[in-house]
């Protein structure tokens, strides 16, 4: 699932925090209720900090009391810490691509040219 991607990789938990599975929060409705009501106060697996990750790591890590062993950075702050750490790289990359394809199309003019004429 493509959350739990995300929270494993940029190490983090909820949108803001791992409370936000909490079914306080009223924002994880399809987690609480894919398993009957039961992750009321869980959070996914996914959450866990990676020298702590086995199957159930989260249960009860959705309070504040027991989120000893979860990401407590929230998604949202460590999405766009990545998306600032690597804005610089996109935006050369997408310079270069530009140039690229400036060149090209001046290269492809010219061979046009030259056998229009030949």
């Amino acid at each position: 699932m493509g959350i739990d991607w995300l929270q494993a990789n940029l190490e983090c938990c909820g949108v803001d925090g791992a409370e936000d599975w909490s079914r306080d929060m009223n924002i994880s409705t399809y987690w609480i209720s894919a398993s009957g009501g039961n992750h009321e106060l869980d959070t996914p697996d996914s959450c866990c900090l990676e020298s702590k990750i086995a199957d159930g790591c989260g249960t009860g890590a959705a309070t504040g009391y027991n989120n000893k062993d979860v990401y407590t950075k929230g998604c949202y702050e460590a999405g766009k810490s990545w998306l600032m750490n690597y804005t610089t790289a996109m935006g050369v990359c997408g310079f270069i691509f530009i140039i690229f394809e400036v060149v090209c199309a001046m290269i492809a003019g010219c061979l046009g040219r030259r056998v229009r004429y030949e």
